[in-house]
């Protein structure tokens, strides 16, 4: 059907009456536009998921000891991520949240006594705990203390993959806006990086990024290292779309009880801090396309730039809600009128900022515009789509039989594991 017809099917979205939109109409044609036919109707759409940790250190120990829990077995070459870290007086207990992907089982979990010695162990997560204990005399057992110079590992990260179309049908190559949140929970404190890595679009966009369930009440201080877009001299020709420069938004423009960290009103000059001629915003694809480009092309590759978030919580029960589960980063764009924010499916209908619904269930469908993601993800380049079964075969970028985007979308138990296979030709 015509992008007229949908835009008729929306003609609510900006006139708030409800009689002149077809549910029914607005699914067919999104379901006609959306690359995989059959999707499973009970689709979460989430790749990564949260535990908590149990790991317990001996009595026998003289002093705390240094937790450590990673993806893979850590060693003193390896770019292994971390996702769970801690301090442990003798005979106490780990206990923190985590955010991993969805496919992982077994996790490698290292204890690093005060004499320098390092047990390891791996151990699978079960029912959502990940348990494993130490005692001083397996140190004891591993003789010479660990050697120096192991390098610190990267803490895994959350990506975030924006379509920003929404309640439009997409291109479906998820790169429009690419965000990655990486927490790093630490007792009552949390680190909370957050890089800006992608816009494929020529429009701007703004984002946000909301913890759910933490109140305001809940941040005994908090601090930003870094600017996107508040006080770096973006030009006047930059729309105002959030319309705050505080970091964490205030009520009024926060329309939720939870924390809510403004991070940009404009993703091309957060990213290229570029104006043309005219002194507009460059508004140029960055990061989509590979290989030699000209230098006028429109499209150009850059650094990302992150901002970092430092949180001291009023608790650890605080600080534990700083995993997937509860972050809901978000995107804000301009569509047919309205203001509209673009969530991942666990969240594809809240309004944290901008109200526009006047029955969110007439958009509660499963098809989505946003992925949220293991940081290590490879986006599809620029005009790619990210897996299709339209022409009876799976297609696209992430198309391997068995691990292919289009069989995890007809059914969300099979092919789990489908965003570790790549196409890498088609992939940025």
């Amino acid at each position: 059907m015509s992008a007229a017809i949908l835009l008729a099917a929306l003609a609510a979205t900006s006139c708030k009456d409800k009689e002149y939109f077809d549910k029914d109409v607005y699914n067919e044609i999104i379901g006609e536009a959306f690359p995989v036919t059959d999707i499973d109707p009970d689709h979460d759409w989430r790749t990564v998921v949260s535990g908590t940790t149990a790991i317990s250190v001996g009595s026998d120990y003289t002093g705390n000891c240094t937790i450590g829990v990673y993806l893979e077995t850590p060693g003193a070459d390896s770019k292994t991520l971390m996702v769970a870290s801690g301090s442990v007086p003798p005979g106490g207990t780990l206990r923190t949240a985590f955010s991993y992907p969805a496919a992982q089982r077994v996790f490698y979990i290292t204890a690093t006594g005060p004499d320098g010695r390092r047990v390891a162990k791996q151990a699978e997560i079960l029912g959502g705990t990940l348990g494993a204990s130490f005692s001083a005399a397996e140190a004891a057992s591993m003789g010479s203390p660990a050697p120096d110079g192991q390098q610190e590992a990267q803490r895994f990260g959350i990506r975030y993959c924006f379509e920003d179309d929404f309640p439009l049908e997409g291109d479906y190559d998820f790169n429009d806006i690419v965000l990655t949140a990486t927490p790093a929970i630490e007792g009552s404190n949390v680190t909370l990086k957050v890089s800006l890595d992608a816009v494929g679009t020529t429009s701007q966009v703004a984002a946000a990024l909301r913890i759910k369930g933490l109140s305001r009440s809940e941040i005994v201080s908090s601090a930003m290292e870094g600017d996107f877009d508040f006080n770096n001299g973006k030009p006047q020709s930059s729309f105002t779309i959030i319309g705050s420069k505080e970091y964490l938004l205030p009520d009024g423009i926060n329309h939720t009880g939870d924390v809510v960290i403004n991070l940009f009103d404009d993703a091309h000059w957060a990213l290229s801090h570029t104006v043309e001629t005219d002194g507009s915003v460059r508004r140029w694809y960055y990061n989509t396309v590979r290989g030699s480009i000209p230098s006028d092309a429109g499209y150009a590759d850059v650094s990302p730039t992150s901002v970092t978030y430092r949180f001291t919580l009023s608790s650890p029960e605080a600080a534990m809600k700083f995993v997937a589960e509860n972050m809901d980063a978000f995107i804000i764009n301009n569509s047919n009128g309205s203001y509209m924010e673009t969530h991942t499916r666990p969240f594809k209908t809240s309004e944290v900022i901008f109200n526009y619904f006047d029955d969110p269930s007439a958009y509660d469908a499963p098809y989505i515009w946003a992925l949220q993601l293991p940081g290590t993800f490879l986006y599809p380049l620029e005009g790619g789509i990210i897996g299709s079964d339209r022409k009876g075969v799976p297609s696209g970028a992430y198309q391997i039989p068995g691990h292919s985007f289009c069989e995890w979308a007809t059914d969300r138990n099979t092919a789990t594991d489908w965003y570790n296979y790549p196409q890498k030709r088609l992939v940025y």
